[in-house]
């Protein structure tokens, strides 16, 4: 279905709604003129109430100008005020280091293109049942894995962030749902987090904590987080929620596509006329 402002829904992924922007044409350009013509459908979008975590993807964006920086500025402050977040992802690196350079990225969620997207392992057969769990503290390792694995879910462990990644790079086709601590040595929980989004934006995670300091609760669940578990916590808990989880399908995503070349159908409709 094609809504009034010429944005293309895709289709739903679960619950929880996510928008995620793209714009049409191999090598796009957010040029002035451009962007005055597509700002009004970019704070319409904004402005929906059942539009919930925006994630602009400029995979095939080669230039932004002045003006598309300072419209994302005013759309991640809409947003926010609203209680919700947006996240620029997929930048090419002389995109992003636009970004940098006019250092917006001090305040912007910004995804620079990862270099390469290994292929995944498949699920066998219907929705993924495993669980990725990273902690730093090995008696929680077992802990979860033993009572996970009584559950029927297969379990990957990971002692540090980077063991994590690695492990959602290889099983993530297998993995409905993953576990991590938010202060682990090296890498905490929501870095972590970030880079498996880019590797999946639907991933489906969990925090655990005793002290999310230097993060809040509320700032744990804005960066995507289905939930956030305070230790010592009950098992029983842990495991009902990854089981309701992983009984559904990933987060809901709406897809939607900004078409950069409207003027010059209009264009072409007159001269066939």
């Amino acid at each position: 279905m094609t809504s009034q402002f010429g944005l293309v829904p895709a289709p739903e992924e679960a619950a929880g709604v996510r928008t995620v922007v793209r714009f049409t044409g191999g090598n796009a350009s957010l040029d002035h003129v451009t962007l005055l013509r597509i700002r009004k459908q970019l704070f319409d979008l904004a402005d929906e109430p059942e539009v919930g975590h925006v994630i602009f993807d400029l995979g095939n964006v080669n230039f932004v100008s002045s003006i598309a920086l300072s419209t994302f500025v005013s759309l991640h402050h809409r947003l926010r005020a609203s209680g919700r977040h947006m996240t620029i992802r997929n930048l090419r690196p002389r995109v992003h280091e636009v970004f940098t350079v006019t250092r917006l990225n001090r305040f912007l969620d910004l995804r620079p293109a990862p270099d390469v997207v290994e292929d995944e392992e498949e699920c066998p057969a219907g929705l993924p049942s495993g669980v990725l769990i990273a902690d730093d503290e090995a008696s929680v390792l077992r802990v979860l894995a033993l009572g996970l694995r009584q559950e029927g879910f297969d379990v990957w462990s990971a002692c540090h962030g980077l063991q994590a990644i690695d492990l959602y790079r290889r099983h993530r086709g297998r993995i409905a749902v993953v576990l991590l601590d938010v202060l682990m040595p090296g890498m905490d929980g929501p870095c972590v987090l970030g880079i498996l989004q880019r590797i999946r934006p639907s991933v489906r995670c969990c925090f655990m904590t005793g002290d999310p300091t230097p993060y809040t609760e509320e700032a744990l669940l804005r960066l995507g987080a289905a939930r956030v578990f305070y230790k010592p916590f009950a098992l029983t808990e842990v495991i009902d929620t990854v089981a309701e989880l992983a009984s559904t399908s990933p987060r809901q995503r709406e897809e939607r596509w900004i078409d950069l070349s409207g003027e010059r159908r209009a264009n072409d409709a007159r001269l066939d006329s």
